[in-house]
């Protein structure tokens, strides 16, 4: 099966459903792009901002590499405080820090680098934590 690198970041967030995981602290909401509008808080939303190829190498062996960022974004209540998304954000931080995934399919490896620590922002009754990723990898087959 045919892994991309949107889907490798949706798998790790999604990958570990133990009690203290991402997955548990959000009620399983994680999405890509938005959630629904009845979404329930705290759920999850990760976004690709930006994708650039860039041709390495042309002929016999031709390659490419690809260079992604994601903007993960934790939503929650402000009654719930800071300190509930801002522990969220966290774990998105520590979950992708120095992170290579070697599934996406056409690459030896997918390297990720969080981009920045944990933001946090109010917009009304919404806490919004952001996390900023890049995910990049050379594209050696399948071209």
């Amino acid at each position: 099966m045919a892994i991309t690198i949107d889907e490798s970041v949706y798998e790790k967030l999604t990958d570990d459903k133990t009690g203290d995981s991402i997955y548990q602290k959000v009620g399983g909401r994680i999405s890509a792009e938005y959630a629904a509008q009845s979404s329930q808080f705290p759920y999850l939303v990760f976004d690709k901002t930006a994708s650039t190829t860039q041709t390495l190498s042309f002929g016999v062996n031709p390659s490419m590499i690809h260079d992604c960022r994601y903007t993960i974004r934790v939503f929650g209540q402000w009654e719930d405080g800071v300190e509930e998304i801002t522990e969220i954000g966290d774990l998105v931080v520590a979950l992708f820090h120095n992170y290579n995934d070697s599934s996406v399919t056409y690459f030896d490896n997918i390297h990720f680098r969080v981009m920045s620590g944990t933001t946090v922002e109010r917009a009304d009754d919404v806490l919004v934590a952001g996390v900023q990723l890049r995910a990049y990898g050379i594209q050696t087959s399948g071209l």
